[in-house]
């Protein structure tokens, strides 16, 4: 059985791509004469990624050249789905499946290819479905929002099987969609940041260097969305008698990094922050590698990377308390996003109580490395794939 592996993901996309690089590190390593696993990507950097640093051989579909993209666009046009579906006739996406003689596509990502498989089946994955709990949030107003759920509703519909990454998410997904139990799956690979070897210095970091070398540091790399909740830090921070408290954000501005920064500006606390712009891998590390603790305010999320990532690099972890799974619960730091007194309360934690910091950086890299084993991973992606050739041998 034939299985394309398809990530629709840029290379600028943060935790997406690091998803993506070791999902795909992980299906190459999967052994099974019954499987033959072949890779699609979506755009030209991340097919040269996947080549220059994972030594991966993957076709490209490329979304974004000019006649592709005026394709793909007629196909959402409600007449033409009509009559590709009525007649069975191939898409683009489809045909290019076709063509590669695959007959199952894993997306390790949301992706509005999954509207082209009308006659091919798939298995889908869910990031988040957070527009249905705080839909008022500016990000959520968008047609970005319309077009994921339109994409959720047809995998709903035509999935084998579709991926979560927790069971809260599962158990929320299943009450919200009304699906069935049996058809989820929860799968979720490590960030690429925890597999990276490559190391630098202060003089490969300028901006390091000259802004927060020396400083103690609290880390939030996440995408400026409102619903990130930076304010809350900016809020906290204002509160904070230690005026050698630094935090660093670094992300995509996604809208709300202006706000951000004119929050920081009316505070009168600007020199107690940094703000990064998209970073490259080495330089995320080091910021994990240096910083006092890794926080996580976000409305959205019951678990994220910067979680991950802070457990792998043996940091603290300040998490929203009113989202993160309770499997998780007694690793991390629980913040009360709706206290601002809360975080200093923490960081005096941090600084008094050595053992509690001691004993929660241990339980979470031990929860790290036991729920990212590579054979526990590839083995439930093998059930998955050998669960769907069970069944297509009843038509095949």
């Amino acid at each position: 059985m034939k299985i394309a592996v398809v990530s629709d993901v840029l290379v600028n996309s943060g935790g997406g791509l690091h998803m993506a690089m070791t999902a795909f590190s992980n299906f190459k390593k999967i052994k099974n004469t019954k499987l033959e696993i072949k890779f699609i990507c979506t755009n030209k950097p991340l097919y040269k990624k996947l080549k220059k640093e994972l030594n991966l051989e993957s076709l490209l579909f490329d979304k974004h050249n000019l006649f592709n993209k005026i394709l793909l666009k007629l196909n959402k046009f409600d007449l033409i789905k009509y009559i590709n579906t009525k007649f069975s006739i191939n898409n683009l996406f489809e045909k290019f499946l076709k063509k590669n003689d695959i007959d199952l596509v894993f997306f390790l990502s949301p992706s509005s290819l999954v509207l082209m498989c009308n006659n091919t089946n798939f298995v889908y994955t869910i990031w988040e479905f957070q527009h249905k709990f705080t839909p008022f949030f500016p990000e959520y107003k968008s047609n970005s929002i319309e077009n994921k759920d339109n994409m959720n509703e047809f995998a709903i519909k035509k999935a084998y099987k579709l991926i979560l990454g927790n069971n809260t998410d599962l158990s929320n997904f299943s009450q919200i969609y009304n699906v069935r139990i049996e058809r989820l799956k929860t799968l979720m690979f490590p960030s690429y940041l925890t597999k990276l070897d490559r190391e630098i210095n202060y003089s490969e970091f300028i901006e390091f260097d000259k802004f927060v070398k020396n400083k103690k540091f609290i880390f939030y790399p996440a995408q400026f969305w409102a619903h990130k909740n930076h304010q809350y830090i900016i809020d906290a921070f204002s509160k904070i008698e230690d005026k050698n408290l630094h935090c660093v954000f670094t992300g995509m501005d996604k809208g709300n990094l202006n706000f951000i920064k004119k929050y920081i500006n009316k505070k009168n606390i600007t020199d107690r922050f940094t703000i990064f712009n998209y970073l490259e891998d080495e330089k995320i590390k080091f910021l994990y590698k240096k910083c006092h603790a890794v926080i996580f305010p976000s409305y959205v999320g019951s678990h994220s990377f910067p979680l991950f990532e802070g457990f792998f690099y043996k940091k603290p972890v300040i998490y929203n308390k009113y989202t993160v799974d309770k499997d998780l619960s007694d690793k991390v730091f629980k913040l009360d996003i709706e206290d601002t007194d809360d975080l200093a309360k923490i960081l005096d934690d941090l600084e008094n109580d050595k053992k509690k910091v001691e004993d929660k950086i241990n339980l979470a890299q031990k929860y790290f490395f036991e729920k990212f084993k590579e054979s526990k991973i590839q083995k439930d992606i093998e059930d998955i794939l050998l669960g769907y050739e069970k069944f297509s041998k009843k038509w095949k």
